[in-house]
């Protein structure tokens, strides 16, 4: 009997150990369900985000493209196919080829090279695009390889060499100019003179600056002097008068001198003197060195800062690592981002509005839709202007920031500078032509 009770305990045993088991593997198993859809999920959150990004991504490996997403062709205008068929140095203006190809080799052999550099490219349309590459070294399938990030930059180099080419033609147009050109608050101190000074007035332009003017004006025409910087009508060109002034070797210079106050105007803001060496009739020509040459540099390209938002437009689900870079913060929701982002009541309900409006253009169409220009306030408490992409796919909003801060500012200041030269020259009693090589005037 005992043995009975014995081999029924020890069975009974067996079953809790057999149920134990039975209950660990039936875990065990929906822990590796759970995690192999964590796997598909994460994987298809970054294939969206790698075949939806604004930037052209790619893998090179024994001087091919092996991998690469959307914008590469977009950028190209070549198929992955074909693309991966030839040696990537075809799809390079032959200037920059060797360029190129010498810091790929370098960087395979583990030298520290810039990781972002610019470069043109030739597209499939015979046209060439300037892009900026950011790259890394990794292994693809055991083997060394880089990890590329293209983009397009060509609008950016556009803009900037407008800006280049306008202001090197009224830099020109200023340095042949015979004349000296001051400007200067309405109680005489000289806020800038131009470089012909030193060949007029003996002078440096940094002796002058800040100095008062009336302190180098013959005592005799000091009366003259002050009465044509007295307050005229703003714009009003003022008549021309004659003063002695100083020269650097103590004799007297007689300027013909005439101005106009454009001490309202944000590009100038002072009184515009143009003067004229009328001791020795102008033999020389002088120069004019622009002061105000604020080229923007280039953005440092990182990949384009991108959100992914439930359908809905509410949650936001992710936010690139470049965002954070960006904008020095994100938002879990649209809310709170339309608060951090648009902190201005009245933009903020005009950002709404406009976003919105898009939205419904893009979920009906299914096509991505550029939903035009945002200014974004940073963390910081910058401001950048960025233009905002928006795709629907499948059950995700994908939201794309491409930031054109610099482009606006560049066009902001190229015409500026257009302004501020146009009205010195308008107003310039001389007259001033620019000719091509054939003396054919131009301008």
């Amino acid at each position: 009997m005992k043995d009975q009770d014995k081999t029924k305990q020890t069975s009974i045993g067996e079953l809790d150990s057999l149920r134990d088991r039975i209950a660990a593997l039936e875990k065990s198993e929906l822990e590796c369900r759970q995690v192999e859809e964590a796997l598909r999920e994460s994987e298809e959150k970054y294939r969206i985000l790698f075949e939806n990004a604004g930037e052209a991504i790619f893998v090179a490996q024994d001087g091919k493209v092996v991998f690469g997403n959307p914008m590469t062709v977009a950028i190209t205008g070549y198929s992955l196919q074909e693309i991966a068929s030839r040696p990537f140095v075809d799809f390079i203006h032959a200037d920059d080829r060797d360029m190129v190809v010498d810091r790929y080799i370098r960087r395979l052999k583990g030298e520290h090279i810039p990781r972002r550099y610019s470069f043109r490219v030739l597209h499939r349309n015979g046209g060439v695009r300037w892009v900026e590459l950011d790259t890394v070294l990794i292994k693809w399938q055991g083997r060394p390889a880089t990890l590329n990030f293209l983009t397009d930059i060509t609008d950016r180099k556009q803009a900037e060499e407008a800006l280049n080419e306008r202001e090197d033609f009224y830099r020109s147009l200023i340095e042949n100019s015979l004349e000296l050109i001051t400007i200067m608050d309405q109680d005489g101190t000289i806020l800038f003179e131009s470089s012909s000074c030193e060949r007029i007035l003996g002078y440096e332009p940094e002796e002058l600056v800040g100095k008062n003017c009336l302190e180098y004006i013959y005592p005799d025409d000091l009366e003259k002097a002050i009465a044509g910087l007295s307050s005229d009508p703003a714009g009003e060109t003022q008549r021309s008068i004659e003063i002695r002034f100083r020269h650097k070797d103590g004799s007297w210079l007689y300027l013909e001198a005439d101005g106009r106050d454009l001490r309202q105007h944000p590009s100038v803001k002072g009184i515009v003197i143009n003067s004229r060496d009328i001791t020795k009739r102008k033999r020389a020509e002088d120069a004019l060195r622009e002061s105000e040459t604020h080229l923007r540099a280039v953005l440092d390209a990182t990949p384009f800062p991108i959100a992914l938002v439930d359908v809905m437009d509410n949650n936001i689900n992710f936010w690139s690592h470049s965002a954070l870079i960006l904008f020095g913060h994100t938002a879990p929701t649209t809310a709170e981002w339309y608060q951090i982002a648009y902190p201005d009541p009245d933009y903020r309900r005009d950002v709404i509005d406009r976003w919105k409006s898009f939205l419904e253009t893009a979920r009906k169409t299914r096509q991505t839709v550029n939903t035009g220009e945002y200014r974004v306030t940073c963390r910081n408490g910058s401001v950048l202007i960025c233009e905002l992409y928006a795709t629907f796919l499948a059950d995700k909003l994908i939201v794309t920031f491409n930031d054109i801060t610099d482009r606006k500012r560049a066009e902001d200041e190229l015409r500026a500078s257009e302004e501020k030269y146009r009205l010195i020259f308008e107003h310039s009693p001389l007259g001033l032509l620019s000719f091509d090589e054939k003396g054919v005037i131009t301008a």
